[in-house]
């Protein structure tokens, strides 16, 4: 749940949809980081938001640490750095204007992780190893497994 509650897997997804709706249709190939990496995934208890009032992730700033800490695991295994992961970030402008205190406080995070990480190299968007990058692209169905 971690991946599929991700900016980056939503991102990911944006480009494939025309419309507002998600259908298996889209999600089925949508790449998913390495099973090694999605099981090192942090872990988040569920809560139930009609129950506890919650409509959006910023109301609950007990778990903002949580939501962080799930999107930069998620980033890092699909191999991004943050300067990547800030241009995610940036492609949510309605996200960012709903919620500011909580954007601020992603941005705060990401501005620490930019920190820890020595510069790029001219031309490389993310200095570690991606994750993905040897694993070969599927396109189109999949007969074999009944997939269409």
């Amino acid at each position: 749940m971690t991946v599929l509650n991700s900016l980056c897997f939503k991102w990911a997804l944006s480009l494939r949809t025309a419309g507002t709706h998600v259908r298996f249709t889209y999600i089925l190939p949508m790449l998913a980081p390495p099973a090694e990496a999605a099981n090192a995934l942090p872990r988040f208890p569920t809560f139930r938001a009609w129950r506890d009032h919650v409509l959006h992730v910023a109301d609950r700033r007990d778990l903002w640490p949580d939501f962080w800490a799930g999107n930069r695991a998620v980033a890092e295994a699909y191999g991004l750095g943050p300067d990547d992961f800030e241009q995610n970030l940036s492609t949510f402008s309605v996200f960012a204007r709903k919620p500011p205190v909580f954007c601020a406080y992603l941005r705060e995070r990401l501005a620490e992780w930019q920190a820890r990480l020595p510069a790029a190299s001219p031309g490389v968007l993310c200095p570690e190893a991606s994750a993905l990058s040897d694993r070969p692209v599927v396109e189109g169905p999949d007969e074999a497994n009944g997939v269409r």
